[in-house]
């Protein structure tokens, strides 16, 4: 029995980490806001010509995927980790830019229970 528990345990846990990996851009679209003060106050995030876009205050930018739900931001040298909740769904991004960090919510998104890749280099502050 405990066999049986430890391979349904390891499949999900195998899907979860596979369903970030393959995930289609689509996921990733929506408008993201981060707190007030940041230099950026929210983000567009659209598919124009199968390519991730983002458009902000400070103008287009372009996102390619790193790995799983982590991006580089190609115009500005930097990096998006998307945040996951127990869905799956994608409900929050964290940028990292230089030494700035900013972390914003997409809205329309239930926050409970973000999920991330525990092996990422960024974790949740």
């Amino acid at each position: 029995m405990n066999k049986i528990i430890t391979i349904i345990a390891f499949a999900i846990a195998l899907s979860l980490s596979a369903f970030s990996q393959d995930a289609p851009l689509q996921d990733y679209t929506g408008k993201y806001n981060f707190p007030e003060g940041s230099p950026v106050t929210s983000v567009e995030l659209k598919m124009v010509d199968s390519v991730l876009m983002g458009e902000s205050q400070m103008g287009p930018v372009t996102f390619k995927r790193m790995e799983g739900d982590m991006f580089s931001i190609v115009e500005h040298n930097g990096v998006a980790e998307f945040r996951r909740n127990a869905d799956g769904k994608v409900v929050a991004v964290k940028v990292t830019v230089d030494t700035l960090v900013m972390e914003g919510t997409k809205e329309g998104a239930a926050l409970r229970s973000i999920r991330f890749n525990p092996l990422s280099p960024l974790r949740i502050r």
